[in-house]
């Protein structure tokens, strides 16, 4: 388990630093990450206001949001590629919302080595849940557990 922030809420290192040290008063134990916003139209440092040097020494890790786009599959590679700075990087939100879950396996299978491991958006349904609907989300749900489960984790 990890205690995730969140970029958005937390405007400066010095913040980090002090939610950090809140935390650690409590619980020295669980891994602490920031959510860093993901955007394919920007430097998603830029945007999100969190430098990846910069928060580095604070967190255990950097923890980034993807979302690929069929289109533009070097953007979605690309920003697991600027959090390389040290630490370990883990694309800890992902989900087929621009693509199909066979293009979000591809970006998974094209990021080894630039991500530790992935955690894709999931609402906590079952897979009988998702086999029991046929919306447009439940599709892409049942999508993304397919590819997934094809994907080799030892690989």
């Amino acid at each position: 388990m990890w205690i995730p922030l969140t970029a958005s809420r937390l405007r400066s290192r010095g913040q980090i630093q002090e939610t950090v040290a809140a935390i650690r008063r409590y619980d020295r134990r669980h891994l602490i990450t920031v959510g860093l916003i993901w955007v394919s139209t920007v430097n998603p440092e830029a945007w999100s206001g969190f430098p990846p040097k910069e928060i580095a020494p604070e967190v255990a890790f950097l923890a980034v949001h993807v979302y690929p786009d069929k289109r533009k599959m070097n953007v979605a590679l690309d920003s697991p590629r600027r959090y390389q700075v040290g630490k370990p990087v883990v694309v800890e939100e992902t989900f087929p919302m621009k693509c199909s879950p066979a293009e979000r396996c591809g970006f998974l299978e094209s990021s080894r080595g630039l991500a530790e491991g992935w955690l894709g958006q999931y609402w906590s349904l079952s897979p009988k849940d998702i086999e029991a609907s046929g919306d447009f989300v439940s599709k892409k749900f049942r999508g993304q557990f397919e590819a997934l489960q094809s994907l080799n984790p030892n690989h």
